[in-house]
């Protein structure tokens, strides 16, 4: 509110005022504050617009330095929520899929004793984690067969192996022993 002063168009103009801002009064006083205003001479008025300005202009600065000041606190909230945000986003989203992303990469190596983290969450977090131990899983499963696999071949190789030193074996004697037949068989004559 403007403080009183002596000026008397000064004083009729801020009732005036005050008057329409609180629309509860009656009709008939904002009238009469109407009448006051205009029946004072213009030398009044001239001198009461000058002083009118000025309160203006003070007020006008006082509300540039309040708005201002808005401003600069709306920011520094904003930025306060951005930095919350950028945590929260951090810790909850980019951490546990970079720890994922991790294990999923030692997973393609066949290293199956990489631990999966997050499996506890229940968000999609976690939902990305059970799909992971469920690779991991099959690729233990996948390197059991392979390992039993190439086991078996190698059982299969050493059998042929030893089948081809037997049969080398068996042919070796029997040309041995048709040797002997036919030195037996000359001495005997």
């Amino acid at each position: 509110a403007i403080a009183p002063s002596t000026d008397p168009f000064l004083n009729a103009l801020v009732k005036l005022r005050e008057d329409i801002a609180h629309p509860a009064p009656a009709i008939a006083t904002i009238r009469s504050s109407i009448a006051d205003v205009l029946s004072l001479g213009p030398a009044a008025r001239n001198a009461s617009v000058s002083e009118l300005v000025r309160l203006l202009d003070v007020r006008t600065a006082g509300m540039a330095k309040q708005r201002l000041e808005q401003i600069i606190i709306s920011l520094l909230l904003f930025a306060a929520a951005s930095l919350v945000v950028a945590w929260l986003v951090r810790s909850t989203v980019t951490a546990p899929v970079k720890h994922l992303t991790g294990s999923m990469m030692r997973l393609a190596e066949d290293d199956t004793s990489v631990a999966i983290p997050a499996l506890n969450h229940r968000d999609e977090i976690g939902s990305m984690a059970r799909a992971l131990l469920v690779f991991k899983e099959n690729a233990a499963k996948r390197l059991q067969l392979e390992a039993a696999a190439d086991k078996e071949i190698l059982e299969r190789q050493r059998r042929i192996q030893l089948d081809q030193l037997l049969e080398q074996f068996q042919n070796s004697l029997s040309a041995l022993m048709a040797t002997l037949d036919q030195s037996s068989g000359s001495l005997a004559m």
